[in-house]
């Protein structure tokens, strides 16, 4: 009931047709027209671009793709068809914003132009520079600028072919000057223009050449105006605001495709029965499950072998040797053996009063604990609830035994009220736990 009551204060209505699916209708008005069919894709059907056909707007359609791909989580057998039509989005694009003041300098009297790059969402390439010439007016100044922008995008152009890397042509090239705009798409030479270097036209034939498309940009939106000139504190902030953003869109869009690929690894390196779902909880709570039981196994089977060992002496068992489960201590802060014995641990100070071997590791607010102790009945159980009456969470836990020996390892975490802060104090709380519980198994 929470959760309809939350998703209808959001305007969304339930889907009558598929349990669990919200929907929520667009602003845009967009109707689908459609049949209904048993499979979601036709056999031998092949998607290809249409050049001759009407543009779609990108944005509304990777909003649908990534609506259908949230429902590939409960809906396998759409998953095929939703990457088809994830595959055939279009190239990735990149854009150029453009601008110059005019006679910026007042020594010198040159403008000083900025260009800004954005592939898939951030940017990747920015520039201010002074002009080299003297502009006579606003509209020889941006044209400048845009030349020099002209030569970037090649230069880039360039290198993404070379990456093997296909961008959407032509390059959008974003102005804020119509002038400057109608300058580079005219030919013609005039009494604007004849007094223009020659390399500066350089804009002019990549317009010809199809390679760039010069659009007009509003002022409010030209990401380029705070390269060239002192702005006021809004338009600061504005422009700033609008930079970072979409700078953190592509590093969260990339974070994202990094994090799918390794979730993609990790489910694979691991049985199916330890994932319920495909999101990224689920594998990852299933990851640790899988490596904590393969932690189990390894700690029975050492155990086991180091057993078998000691009873193929020629001697037998004795207390001298160590234990089955000293493999897994590497530094213990408490330790029963003998401090003669050099099979053990090495040396430490609180051999002698230690009624367990006890290993205690802190990385944060993260707590890795090994005890080893004698068995006894209920010691597992009296050893959970001593733990998180100390305010000790417990996150995971194993218990192998072996003939008399128990070694359980069990991963924690401080809780805030906590008063053990340091590895010394939670491994003395772990010895004074185990010395309580087999003085109980005495009385």
């Amino acid at each position: 009931m929470k959760i309809d009551l939350f998703f209808k204060n959001q305007k969304f209505q339930k889907c009558e047709m598929e349990y669990g699916v919200y929907v929520q209708h667009s602003d845009n008005n967009m109707t689908l027209n459609c049949k209904v069919v048993v499979t979601p894709s036709e056999t031998k059907q092949k998607l290809d671009y249409d050049s001759d056909g009407d543009s779609v707007d990108t944005t509304t359609f990777k909003q649908l793709v990534g609506s259908l791909r949230y429902l590939c989580n409960t809906r396998p057998d759409i998953f095929y068809a939703v990457g088809l039509l994830a595959d055939s989005r279009t190239e990735p694009e990149l854009v150029s914003y453009s601008d110059s003041d005019w006679c910026g300098d007042k020594v010198d009297r040159r403008s000083t132009s900025g260009y800004l790059f954005k592939f898939l969402g951030g940017p990747i390439s920015w520039s201010s520079k002074k002009h080299p010439v003297v502009a006579l007016s606003t509209c020889e100044a941006e044209y400048i600028a845009g030349a020099i922008s002209a030569c970037q995008a090649v230069w880039l152009l360039n290198l993404l072919h070379d990456l093997k890397v296909e961008v959407e042509e032509p390059l959008k090239l974003m102005i804020d000057n119509k002038s400057a705009i109608d300058l580079a798409k005219n030919p013609v030479l005039h009494g604007r223009s004849k007094h223009i270097e020659t390399k500066h036209h350089f804009l002019r034939s990549q317009v010809q050449k199809g390679v760039l498309e010069v659009l007009h940009c509003n002022i409010q939106k030209q990401l380029a105006y705070l390269l060239t000139k002192a702005v006021k504190t809004y338009q600061f902030l504005r422009l700033r605001d609008e930079i970072e953003r979409i700078t953190h869109i592509a590093v969260e869009r990339n974070r994202r495709k990094q994090m799918n690929e390794y979730l993609v690894v990790l489910r694979s390196l691991m049985p199916r029965s330890y994932v319920k779902r495909d999101d990224q909880a689920s594998i990852v709570g299933g990851a640790i499950n899988f490596l904590k039981e393969l932690e189990h196994i390894i700690q029975s089977i050492k155990g086991q072998k180091k057993t078998i060992e000691q009873q193929s002496h020629e001697n037998g068992f004795n207390n001298s040797s160590s234990s089955p489960f000293a493999d897994f201590f590497m530094f213990p802060q408490y330790s029963t053996c003998a401090p003669q014995s050099n099979t053990c641990y090495p040396a430490n100070p609180n051999q002698s009063r230690a009624m367990a071997d006890v290993e205690v590791t802190l990385v944060d607010s993260h707590v890795n604990i090994k005890i080893m102790l004698k068995k006894q009945h209920e010691h597992v159980t009296k050893m959970v609830v001593g733990i998180q009456n100390l305010d000790l969470n417990i996150l995971h836990l194993n218990v192998s035994t072996l003939d008399h020996l128990v070694l359980v390892s069990v991963s924690v975490k401080v809780e805030e009220g906590c008063e053990l802060k340091t590895v010394d104090e939670i491994a003395a709380a772990m010895n004074q736990l185990s010395l309580k519980i087999q003085a109980e198994a005495v009385l």
